[in-house]
């Protein structure tokens, strides 16, 4: 009786809650811009899904990745301040979830993985750097404050999608989603090509676009074709895959990031380890006729791209390798020096989010921001998520592959793609782009639920328990006996 009531108590506060909303919503319709307006309709619709159907909220999340335009809310010296459709979602879904959690008891909070503790830690060094920033004055406190969110946030979907997926066919219908919007993605980067716009972006940029966005995302996507076309059991399947993978490095070429190109360089080398013998000979000959032929076969403004940090007047900016002035890529090697003579000034917490300015390469950044802890803390999360696929691996391995090839093939294109995006950190803010790690966190996700989900899927079916008939009156255990 008690339980019945409280659930009857928890129901009509939400219902009172939505009407509440709803109330709220009506006035606020009529005082915001469209777009806004439109965020918060589709806000309270995902905290709708989110509690009676929450796969699909889940998909709408997989699909706002890449397809959400952004809300533009004011600005900091050096940097935009952003809001996009699918933070709107993101932190509704969240909500959601934890009020499930709380609700319904036989629900788990949060599932135990090898990433909790190095996330864990890694969110409190930048919210300790933060706060040491703000008290030192090297930071404004919204600014700071709102871009820590957006770190967070990041790790939100890791958490959200880690507890969510149990089943294979969970991962059928993630996994089909996000392919379906690498498809559209790559149709979208083929039209720009096609409309001869100098360098492409993914959609919904706004009036700046960033073409390393598109190349970090396009990274994880190829790696994760490149190991399907490795692991697959058909021709027809390989063939689809390897052409797919053709066209994917077509697109990311033609953004003219160089980032990408050393992260699909990384990709490369990597992609020997998990290639068997007559695939590694495959790859070595089509790597030495790449590398011949490219001179020939790449557009002249290509080459003049990859050329060009090197053309010219060149200073040394490091032992080795010197760079033309006029190039970003000098830029981004002063910076690089100039922060880490910020970070001097306070070595074990750094400057704080936001506290160095902008910094178009990832590791002086965090460095800068976070100092020592927020280093340290970064290094123990990259080789938790190399554990993490090293532990799903073994796990694959004790059962039939025949029948979990695909699922193999995810967790070795998923590494694939992280070496990536570690190299294209180089060069770009890889780490802090949303279009890149919001697909990222969900692969990792994904990779540490395999394992569970197959292992619900091969489990061996309980044994069968005899039921003893039901007593429907007291003396019928003695009428049955004669």
């Amino acid at each position: 009786m008690l339980k019945h009531n409280a659930g009857s108590v928890v129901g009509i506060a939400f219902a009172g809650t939505i009407a509440v909303a709803l109330f709220v919503l009506a006035w606020l319709i009529s005082n915001l811009q469209l777009q806004i307006a439109a965020a918060i309709i589709i806000g309270l619709a995902v905290a709708g899904l989110s509690f009676f159907k929450q796969d699909i909220a889940a998909l709408a999340i997989i699909a706002a990745m890449i397809f959400s335009p952004e809300i533009g809310l004011g600005s900091l010296p050096g940097r935009e301040i952003v809001v996009r459709f699918d933070d709107v979602i993101l932190i509704v879904f969240f909500m959601t979830w934890l009020f499930k959690t709380a609700y319904f008891k036989n629900l788990n909070f949060i599932r135990i993985t090898p990433l909790n503790a190095p996330i864990l830690a890694y969110i409190l060094a930048a919210f300790i750097s933060t706060w040491v920033g703000i008290a030192n004055g090297n930071v404004k406190f919204a600014g700071s404050i709102l871009y820590f969110i957006k770190y967070v946030e990041y790790f939100m979907i890791y958490f959200m999608f880690s507890n969510i997926i149990r089943t294979e066919q969970q991962l059928k219908s993630f996994m089909g989603m996000f392919f379906a919007v690498a498809a559209a993605t790559t149709m979208y980067g083929l039209y720009q090509m096609a409309l001869g716009i100098p360098r492409i972006s993914t959609p919904f940029e706004g009036e700046v676009t960033e073409a390393n966005t598109f190349g970090g995302y396009l990274l994880l996507v190829i790696g994760l074709a490149i190991a399907v076309s490795l692991k697959a059991r058909t021709i027809k399947t390989r063939a689809a895959a390897l052409a797919a993978t053709a066209i994917l490095i077509v697109v990311m070429i033609a953004t003219l990031s160089r980032a990408s190109y050393l992260g699909l360089a990384m990709m490369a080398l990597l992609l020997l380890i998990y290639a068997n013998r007559n695939q590694r000979r495959f790859l070595l000959i089509a790597y030495a006729v790449f590398v011949a032929a490219s001179p020939l076969i790449m557009p002249q403004r290509i080459k003049d791209r990859v050329m060009m940090p090197f053309s010219g007047e060149t200073e040394q900016v490091a032992p080795f390798l010197s760079l033309s002035p006029r190039d970003s890529s000098y830029t981004k090697f002063e910076s690089a020096a100039w922060v880490i003579d910020r970070w001097k000034e306070s070595p074990v917490f750094g400057k704080g989010v936001t506290g160095v300015g902008i910094v178009d390469t990832q590791y002086p950044r965090i460095l800068g921001e976070m100092g020592v802890a927020g280093a340290a803390a970064f290094t123990w999360l990259v080789f938790s998520l190399f554990s993490a696929f090293r532990t799903a691996m073994r796990e694959l391995k004790k059962y039939p592959s025949d029948q979990i090839w695909f699922w193999r093939a995810i967790v070795v294109g998923y590494i694939l793609g992280f070496a990536g995006i570690l190299t294209h950190g180089l060069a770009a803010n890889t780490f802090i782009i949303v279009r890149i790690m919001e697909p990222f966190w969900f692969l990792a996700a994904t990779v540490v639920a395999i394992p569970h989900a197959m292992a619900a899927k091969f489990a061996a079916p309980p044994a069968p328990v005899e039921k003893k008939p039901e007593r429907k009156y007291a003396l019928q255990p003695w009428i049955e006996r004669w």
